[in-house]
């Protein structure tokens, strides 16, 4: 019997559409996604599920904007940062936390950042215009504040208060928060009792996912996806990316190194001073190192080369001459002012200035690398987490002290604790 009827051939058309859909929602062969660990890693810039969800938020919080610029009211989240928000990994990763959160809650979403310096000076807008904050009624006009900072250990507490702040029809909800949980508590299964709690997965699954079962992204995937929709490297953070780069013999555009990162704390003693707590110290440059050359021997076999740089990077000027010393393929950026975006303290407002741009150029060398070999540290862990190299199907990533028992996608925002 023939089935080349018009009950077959409308299921045949169904199918054909369905997994043309699927392709667009999840990008060509080239961003293949596959489970990874329980969780779905993706090789896209940005991209989760084809971007629907960016989409449909852009088109959103356009509107709001052009609400905005008319004096009309809008319902807006608000990350603030007036001082003392954390270094620059715990505040970026906070930041996009909070851009999750103004998604779930259909807010506007605004970054007032000006601690130490206006935080465009050193990312511009992507996608999302969140440089609006003088769109804003005065801070006393319906505005709550609510102070998550260092909140990591309390996560159902601000949780609950945030969004509770939020059925209130608060109009203007100012946040302080670092670290990643907020948005990793919205990505997640439910783990809070909060109704809340998943929603981002649930919304991601709801608009993106065109066949089950729908894995759900890993934290350093929807990092990513989340801070390539919110922002760009300004051109003055390139320009000074480019010259550090320069200076050390790196091929612009290139990613043919590797780039290390040891956060060692305690009382640093420079132009720009400041204390942190101790992480790492002197003893641990052996470590560092021979994750480095492990991974820099991975790295010329997969090229055919024996020339492939490491390019240090540290809070400690004198740790990164004893790796320079140790090995001759280990470079060091002479001239980079070293300095903490939320507790240095300068006699000159140019100094801070340089300082504050040359961590940014710094973030962006070290996320540009082939490979990564990070320490106990947020700032390691967004560079990892921000980008992925053209022909990697996921992030080489490597905390140094687990260089030899972890696989090459050690995810630091898993190691927190919410898994």
């Amino acid at each position: 019997m023939s089935t080349n009827t018009p009950r077959s051939r409308t299921l045949l058309a169904t199918v054909v559409i369905s997994v043309f859909v699927f392709t667009l929602l999840t990008g060509s062969s080239t961003h293949q996604t596959r489970p990874v660990g329980g969780y779905l890693d993706s090789s896209m810039t940005y991209s989760i599920g084809g971007d629907c969800w960016v989409k449909q938020y852009e088109m959103f919080h356009k509107n709001s904007v052009e609400k905005l610029s008319r004096g009309e009211s809008v319902q807006a989240l608000v990350y603030s940062c007036e001082s003392n928000c954390g270094g620059l990994g715990d505040r970026i990763s906070g930041i996009i936390g909070s851009f999750y959160a103004a998604v779930v809650m259909k807010r506007v979403f605004v970054i007032d950042s000006i601690h130490p310096l206006p935080l465009a000076l050193t990312l511009v807008p992507a996608k999302i215009d969140w440089d609006i904050s003088h769109l804003l009624p005065e801070k006393n006009i319906k505005h709550i504040y609510i102070d998550a900072k260092d909140s990591h250990k309390r996560q159902e507490r601000v949780f609950g208060e945030l969004f509770a702040a939020h059925d209130s029809g608060n109009l203007i909800i100012r946040l302080r928060v670092n670290r990643y949980h907020l948005g990793m508590n919205l990505w997640a299964h439910k783990r809070l009792n909060n109704p809340y709690a998943g929603e981002m997965l649930r919304l991601y699954r709801s608009h993106c996912c065109a066949f089950e079962p729908c894995q759900p992204p890993s934290p350093a995937t929807t990092m990513r996806a989340a801070f390539n929709v919110l922002f760009k490297f300004s051109p003055t953070v390139l320009k000074s990316a480019s010259d550090m780069q320069r200076s050390i013999g790196i091929e612009l555009n290139s990613s043919s190194y590797v780039a290390l990162h040891a956060r060692i704390g305690g009382q640093l003693s420079s132009n720009i001073s400041w204390q942190d707590p101790e992480r790492h110290g002197m003893e641990d440059a052996s470590a560092f190192l021979r994750c480095g050359v492990a991974t820099v021997e991975e790295a010329a076999t997969n090229h055919s080369t024996t020339s492939v740089p490491i390019v240090v990077f540290s809070d400690s000027l004198e740790f990164r001459k004893r790796l320079a010393s140790l090995d001759p393929r280990v470079k060091l950026i002479q001239d980079s002012i070293i300095m903490h975006v939320d507790r240095s303290t300068s006699g000159g407002e140019k100094e801070l200035e340089r300082g504050f741009v040359h961590t940014f150029s710094e973030l962006y060398i070290i996320s540009r690398a082939e490979c990564i070999v990070g320490s106990s540290s947020t700032f390691s862990a967004l560079a990892g987490s921000i980008f992925v190299p053209s022909g990697q199907q996921k992030r080489c990533y490597k905390h140094f002290a687990e260089c030899g028992t972890n696989d090459m996608s050690f995810d630091y925002w898993l190691s927190e604790g919410l898994r």
